[in-house]
């Protein structure tokens, strides 16, 4: 029987096992048992699932254990530290959210009477617990005492026959609350108390929680961790890489003869507009209207923009899946990730928009494929050969097609530097092409063609967002910053959104032409407003960029793409009217339909949403992937491949001007090809995997 118990019980000797024992069953209790736990049926359900998950706890334990001793301490240390700090941010960001319950409630007492003799009659007595009386009629008052569960809810009748009520909360008779129930017609008056939920619960919820997902999250990461990479060399480069990128270019070709030329919005045509008229402006990046110049002149169509992009995407993405295949992806894997590329709904549109932000995300992708290169080489890659040149340019793209490309650009290369020394020739040669170009661009040229420079004045939107978000926190201002604040927009007019960096220039009295002129002005009464209440600035700028973190749709809007139904039935995708002169002209008018179909219920369907249109979750895997990557190849330059998708959504988190994916859709491409790093398992030397 000791045997038999021991075998049951096999890792029990642990400290670890009760306690994620422990975590696992009130994480289970709280998710989905409904009798409180002090209660006999919640303690007897609670105390048979826990054995059960003890002993499902013991017996695999050890097996991990064992996994776990393959490796040098510090990789283990590193496992637990990825696997909690995956579970902290899956619990933060509200990907898994923690239920609303509870170990121990607050008491609460309550007595109701009237204060001049007149009737006093309760419709209505909600605790939150079984205590409530949800339909009910009492001429007698009230007094009770219980436990509550978040507030106590009183609803009284009013008319012209009620006077005046008395409450007394908590035994407090020295300080009762007077209610007026009189009026002039029969009514209802609801007098709500709060109750906060004890730290304890909070803490109680977390905790289990976060140590069961913990748990779940080192057992995958472990498993991944312990295969033991292939000794085997790289596949040698094969010849027809270029065949990933044919079903992209055949899905996306529809997809453009579909919505011909183009999808164009307000932003898209302004600057074709540009582009044929020759007269710049930097409002959105100019270098996008230069480069559909030639097009333009040409008289030729923006399809020839659109089909330019979609075929750069294409081909970046095969050459990916080819470095990819080289170290470890199996055929299937390749052509399954082909496949993912060409039918994800956000590619069905995305490469065929007239937006700058397109550029950017090839700019973007084509540097995180260039660091994937040198991680996967062990620095071979940038150290011979002329890769230094195409990193220099993928640079000068990421910088020059958003405004905040240049933080990233310089942060990028900086990072490759670091990856491998060894390469400080050629990533030297790649940053001054890199200042070269960039200078040159917006420098002489911009000069020569007489571009508006006023890119950088929407910053000004962003100061004045934060601004507005101390007002409603109601943080005190100086006399300065008061006197500047009312100068651009009366007391009054301030309102704040989150999720809209425009919302104040939209105000009647909102003077936009000053603001957007005072951005050193602003940002000074921003830092002021700072020093006084930073968690303020803090909250504003978690709110603002919830596309960046959030996994499912939260408070604010998601715009997508420039495709719309009308509802007379009708489908736009090039707006109009337009002075462009550019009209939307299906070639294959009987497929508008259904392709509108793909994009609308893959909205509609919350999961596919999360998964191919919100960002977050492909950043979110981006990181955890490159992280497990590292550990498993024990080589620290995988890290590079985080860095892209880490840099962007950093900037991003702090300067988010609408929750338009459009920007992180560089993020989303990263985010799919990374998938393939899973299968990564070859090219590892033995010395760097013991380094």
């Amino acid at each position: 029987m000791k045997q038999s118990g021991h075998r049951i019980f096999r890792g029990i000797g642990s400290p670890a096992v009760p306690v994620l024992a422990a975590a696992v069953t009130l994480a289970v209790y709280f998710q989905w048992i409904p009798y409180p736990l002090i209660s006999k049926t919640g303690l007897l359900m609670v105390g048979l699932l826990g054995l059960l998950i003890l002993i499902l706890v013991s017996r695999f334990y050890p097996i991990l254990q064992r996994k776990a001793h393959r490796l040098s301490l510090g990789v283990r240390r590193l496992t637990v530290l990825l696997g909690m700090a995956s579970a902290g941010a899956v619990l933060l960001i509200g990907a898994v959210p923690l239920p609303d319950r509870y170990l121990t409630l607050p008491v609460g007492a309550v007595t109701v009477s009237s204060a001049d003799g007149s009737p006093v009659r309760l419709t209505l007595f909600n605790t939150g617990t079984t205590d409530s009386l949800n339909r009910f009629r009492t001429d007698d008052g009230l007094d009770w005492r219980g436990k509550v569960f978040h507030r106590i809810l009183l609803e009284f009748e009013t008319g012209p026959g009620f006077g005046s009520a008395r409450i007394i909360w908590d035994g407090e008779a020295e300080d009762p609350q007077l209610v007026d129930l009189f009026a002039e017609s029969p009514g209802l008056q609801v007098i709500e108390r709060a109750y906060p939920d004890p730290f304890v619960n909070r803490l109680a919820v977390f905790a289990a929680f976060w140590v069961g997902l913990s748990a779940l999250f080192w057992t995958v990461i472990l498993i991944f961790v312990s295969r033991e990479p292939a000794a085997a060399e790289p596949l040698v480069r094969s010849k027809t890489w270029f065949m990933y990128a044919l079903p992209m270019a055949l899905v996306w070709g529809l997809s453009l003869l579909t919505l011909y030329p183009a999808i164009m919005t307000s932003d898209s045509l302004e600057q074709w507009g540009q582009a044929v008229s020759g007269r710049f402006s930097d409002w959105h990046p100019a270098i996008y209207a230069l480069t559909m110049r030639p097009f333009a002149a040409l008289e030729l169509s923006p399809t020839w923009v659109a089909l330019t992009q979609l075929v750069l995407i294409a081909l970046l993405a095969a050459h990916g899946i080819e470095l990819l295949r080289r170290y470890g992806l199996p055929r299937w894997g390749g052509w399954g990730l082909a496949l993912l590329f060409a039918f994800a709904p956000a590619n069905l549109f995305l490469p065929i928009t007239i937006w700058k932000d397109i550029p950017f995300a090839i700019s973007l992708f084509g540097m995180y494929l260039i660091g994937l290169e040198i991680a996967l080489t062990g620095g071979a890659s940038i150290r011979q050969g002329k890769r230094w040149v195409w990193l220099g340019i993928a640079a000068v793209g990421t910088a020059l097609y958003r405004h905040n490309g240049l933080p990233i650009a310089a942060g990028l290369l900086f990072l490759t530097w670091a990856a491998d020394r060894r390469a400080w020739r050629n990533v030297g040669k790649a940053s001054v092409l890199f200042i070269l170009l960039f200078t040159a661009i917006r420098g002489p040229l911009y000069t020569a063609l007489n571009v508006d420079r006023n890119g950088f004045g929407g910053v000004n939107q962003i100061y004045v967002q934060i601004i507005a978000a101390h007002l409603e926190a109601g943080t005190p201002a100086t006399d300065e910053d008061r006197a500047w604040i009312e100068e651009i927009a009366p007391a009054d007019a301030w309102v704040y959104d989150s999720c809209v960096v425009n919302k104040m220039r939209m105000q009647p009295g909102f003077d936009w032409e000053l603001a957007a002129v005072s951005a050193e002005r602003n940002l000074k009464t921003v830092l002021s407003l700072t020093r006084r209440a930073p968690w303020v600035t803090l909250r504003h700028f978690f709110a603002s960029s919830r596309m960046i973190w959030q996994v499912q749709p939260g408070s604010c809007y998601l715009y997508r793409i420039g495709f719309m139904r009308l509802s007379d039935g009708s489908f736009v995708w090039v707006e109009t009217p337009n002075r462009t002169g550019v009209v939307q002209d299906s070639r294959l008018p009987w497929l508008v339909e259904p392709l509108f179909e793909v994009f609308a219920r893959s909205v509609a369907n919350r999961t596919v949403d999360s998964i191919f249109w919100r960002p977050a979750l492909l950043s979110w895997l981006t990181l955890l992937i490159a992280g497990m990557t590292a550990l498993r190849f024990r080589r620290g330059r995988l890290l590079l491949i985080a860095a892209p998708t880490l840099l962007q959504c950093g900037l991003m988190m702090m300067i988010s001007v609408a929750q338009d994916m459009r920007f992180q859709y560089g993020v989303i491409l990263i985010g799919l090809m990374n998938l393939g790093a899973l299968f990564l398992n070859r090219g590892a030397p033995t010395a760097e995997r013991r380094a």
